[in-house]
């Protein structure tokens, strides 16, 4: 989680993907202003060969880390090399930097912990 900071305080060149459903996106806030890539779990296999650069480093997350894990084994399964999981997902990047994530609660209860 720290790492995140740090590379976005150095503006390093890394892709961020969001994972999360389109639903759970509505209305909530995501970790860049700009720039992320949005493509829900359930469609990667499809959409990451056009949409996820292979030359950049890749940090996936999701509301609470588990579909992010999931999604970097499977961009790892595909080829990608450098990409990486962002621990807890969302809920805990918005609770290092004390605040509030947006997330509707109900999605974040319904998410799957592994």
């Amino acid at each position: 989680m720290q790492e995140l900071r740090i590379k976005m305080n150095a503006e390093e060149d890394f892709i961020l993907l969001d994972v999360r459903t389109f639903k759970e996106r509505e209305g909530s806030k995501t970790i860049l202003p700009t720039g992320e890539i949005h493509i829900p779990r359930g469609m990667l296999e499809i959409k990451a060969w056009n949409k996820i650069p292979k030359d950049q480093e890749i940090i996936v997350y999701c509301a609470k880390g588990s579909r992010g894990r999931m999604a970097t084994k499977t961009l790892t399964d595909m080829g990608w090399d450098d990409v990486v999981n962002l621990s807890g997902g969302i809920k805990a990047y918005y609770e290092l930097i004390d605040k509030d994530c947006g997330c509707d609660a109900q999605s974040i209860a319904n998410t799957p912990k592994l």
